[in-house]
């Protein structure tokens, strides 16, 4: 009846979390919302940031659609929010209902037991249903790894190629938008930026 007597029947059905997935769905919506109650990062690595009901990045991003009944929000359930709690989580996307979204994995080869350990690492990124490229590293680290620097600065490098010329590339950190980028008529961006603010947090995050 509760994700932790699921989490917990799942541990003992398969042998250990290594074996098992499980994702957090559309979190902000209205009729079926997500509890931060709840959390296992090694039973859930992952967290569905947009499906056909649209984005449930933050509140107020953009998400292509009217929020009315079935699609509407619930304050303090968006990504963002679990993020600021600490939780530590990759991102997913899937097109539920015949929706369009798709999650880009990457791993060694493509079977199922590569692309299976790819997903527990959170070695992902969420489209709209565009079949693009992202790749973000910070200090050479890449998407889903976590590691301890005492720098003072941090170098994040990103590489993105898109189906259509890139609008707008955006670099967050702990919720806020610290770098952008406007490709011009270009599908393609590779780009660096040195993040020298001081970090105030025990722990950090970026995504791209």
């Amino acid at each position: 009846n509760t994700p932790l007597e699921l989490w917990t029947a799942l541990r003992a059905a398969v042998g250990g979390p290594e074996n098992v997935l499980t994702f957090a769905h559309h979190t902000s919506r209205r009729n079926a919302w997500l509890s931060w109650n709840y959390y296992d990062p090694e039973m859930a690595p992952l967290i569905e940031i947009a499906q056909t009901r649209g984005s449930y990045e933050y509140d107020g991003c953009f998400s292509g659609l009217k929020f009315h009944g079935d699609c509407g929000r619930v304050r303090g359930h968006f990504i963002q929010d679990g993020l600021g709690r600490g939780m530590r989580f990759g991102l997913m996307a899937s097109g539920d209902h015949a929706g369009r979204q798709l999650t880009g994995v990457f791993c060694s080869e493509l079977k199922r037991d590569a692309v299976f350990d790819a997903l527990r690492a959170k070695r992902t990124f969420a489209t709209d249903g565009e079949r693009m490229f992202l790749d973000v590293r910070v200090d050479g680290h890449f998407m889903g790894e976590e590691y301890k620097t005492d720098k003072h600065d941090r170098k994040v490098t990103v590489t993105a190629k898109g189906t259509l010329p890139l609008a707008q590339i955006d670099l967050y950190r702990n919720g806020r938008v610290i770098r952008s980028w406007y490709p011009y008529q270009s599908q393609d961006l590779k780009a660096e930026y040195a993040d020298q603010e001081p970090l105030f947090r025990r722990e950090n995050y970026y995504y791209v």
